[in-house]
């Protein structure tokens, strides 16, 4: 695939992604945070099976901002666990580097939040 049709097909993704995102935050008022499947093309560079995206809304900016995650573990759709979640990343993450939960974290983020089976 040419740059050109990769870049076409990642602004196409991002459209899908914004559009499903907008319409899943007004569906559900009380979030701010969600998970969801990677849309084929959202992530450059990014194998999309199986990966997931965790996304934050600002309801008083009505801004969205996106975190791929590159992991098989499951996450639960919990508010409490994502900004768990979304804050670790955002305070560990440097510019150019993939980084996943450490197994243990990952552990305890669930029983705090009361999602550990």
């Amino acid at each position: 695939m040419t740059s050109a049709a990769e870049s076409r097909k990642h602004k196409d993704a991002l459209s899908r992604a914004q559009s499903w995102d907008r319409s899943w935050f007004s569906r559900h008022p009380q979030r701010c945070f969600r998970v969801r499947p990677h849309i084929p093309g959202e992530v450059v560079s990014a194998a999309d099976q199986d990966n997931q995206t965790v996304v934050f809304y600002d309801p008083l900016a009505s801004t969205f901002a996106r975190l791929p995650l590159y992991s098989k573990a499951l996450l639960p759709d919990d508010e409490q666990f994502l900004a768990m979640l979304w804050l670790w990343f955002k305070s560990n993450k440097q510019p150019g580097q993939l980084l996943d939960i450490p197994p243990a974290l990952h552990l305890q983020f669930l029983q705090l939040t009361g999602n550990a089976q």
